[in-house]
């Protein structure tokens, strides 16, 4: 079963496209789509996720600087692990309590042309006394290109255990700035964080 809400919202020439749909099709286990955007910080974006997330999802953010004008696509995510695979994959024990491991962060692909379309994607583990527990968690991706900040994106969402994937697609502009951005993940909830950092090339 799949749900997918969009919200869309507009920032001078900052759009919202709709794609992902042949990776969706790939890994049916959950997908949730949400346009966003940001107007003096204000959240524009929302997306409820699929039967394996009860909990509202919420999507904000912009693009500046460097990045100014690009396009912010539909956030996709997928369920990798159930939360027993989870579990025996980082031999996980209830008394550990509520834990976060982080799996891996990346940029597809890691060279890009200006115009071309960037997806900065995010693998971690959730694991828990019970594999019900409905467990609150932040994603934030912050890119920065020579030191300032061009985009911060934020997804709470809430989740029970497993391994998920997530990914923003990115849309950059035909004049974008050329060299290299750096993107850093954090990933925070129930007191505890993780976080993971990547980096593609503009030439």
């Amino acid at each position: 079963m799949k749900r997918a809400h969009k919200a869309v919202a507009v920032l001078c020439c900052v759009g919202v496209f709709v794609q992902g749909c042949s990776w969706i099709e790939q890994n049916p286990k959950t997908a949730a789509g949400a346009g966003i955007g940001a107007v003096g910080g204000a959240l524009l974006g929302a997306a409820a996720g699929g039967h394996h997330h009860r909990g509202r999802r919420m999507v904000a953010g912009a693009l500046v600087g460097a990045l100014a004008g690009g396009l912010i696509g539909n956030y996709l995510d997928r369920r990798d692990r159930t939360a027993q695979q989870t579990n025996q994959a980082y031999n996980y024990a209830p008394d550990q309590g509520t834990r976060l491991e982080l799996a891996g962060v990346a940029v597809e692909p890691s060279t890009v042309a200006p115009g071309g379309r960037v997806s900065l994607n995010v693998t971690y583990a959730i694991m828990a006394a019970s594999d019900q527990t409905q467990v609150a968690v932040t994603e934030t991706r912050v890119l920065t290109y020579n030191g300032a900040k061009v985009a911060e994106l934020s997804s709470p969402v809430t989740r029970t255990p497993g391994t998920y994937t997530s990914q923003v697609p990115v849309d950059l502009r035909a004049d974008a700035a050329k060299g290299r951005y750096d993107l850093t993940v954090t990933v925070s909830g129930a007191g505890k964080m993780v976080q993971g950092a990547a980096f593609f090339v503009v030439n």
